[in-house]
């Protein structure tokens, strides 16, 4: 087997993929969306999977966006909206875990977000001045506000001043200004790098 070209895509400014979909953003500050759909997450409108791309409903302006297995979020603006599953509260909106086919708002409040990372089933954002907020699952603490309740609207992980966040399945990465690195979640094999393989929140 060997790469196949993604037809009728050009001008692309990003791509990100899900566990089963994957979504470009296009240089128009639009996305277009391909793969598993079940939960909603091309934000095309629709539960159909596409081996095409379908763009996503109502998107314009955004300037990154971040997948996780069965949602997508977007940054426009400085606000970011999020579409697809949201079982664990990944939507962030405050509201019932209800699943969405198009995008809609994190909770109001999240201003100033210049940064996007996505696990498995939860989501981070890092403001301007470098707070990290994070909602969705947090079975092991891959939020960071000391607790492993799941959130549905985003929360202050704590002490955090950040220049870069990163996010694998269940845990969470940020980068210092400083230049130093600090994690939080899932450490069962260690992948928070600090000596230990137990979990931190």
């Amino acid at each position: 087997l060997s790469p196949r070209l993604v037809p009728n895509l050009s001008g692309l400014g990003e791509i990100v993929a899900g566990s089963a979909h994957t979504c470009a953003l296009l240089g128009t500050g639009t996305a277009q969306c391909w793969g598993n759909n079940g939960f909603g997450q091309l934000g095309d409108g629709s539960n159909n999977q596409s081996s095409t791309p379908r763009s996503v409903s109502g998107l314009t302006g955004a300037t990154q966006l971040a997948a996780g297995t069965s949602h997508t979020c977007a940054l426009v603006g400085g606000q970011v909206s999020c579409w697809g599953s949201d079982t664990y509260g990944q939507q962030g909106d405050g509201g019932a875990t209800t699943h969405r086919n198009t995008p809609g708002p994190v909770i109001a409040g999240l201003t100033n977000v210049v940064e996007l990372a996505a696990g498995a089933f939860h989501t981070c954002a890092r403001q301007s001045a470098g707070q990290v907020y994070c909602w969705g699952n947090n079975g092991s603490g891959q939020l960071g506000d000391g607790s492993t309740n799941n959130r549905t609207a985003p929360v202050l992980a704590g002490g955090v001043s950040a220049t870069r966040i990163r996010a694998g399945a269940v845990h969470t990465c940020a980068l210092l200004s400083t230049g130093e690195v600090v994690c939080w979640g899932d450490n069962a094999a260690g992948q928070l790098g600090d000596g230990s393989i137990a979990s931190r929140s």
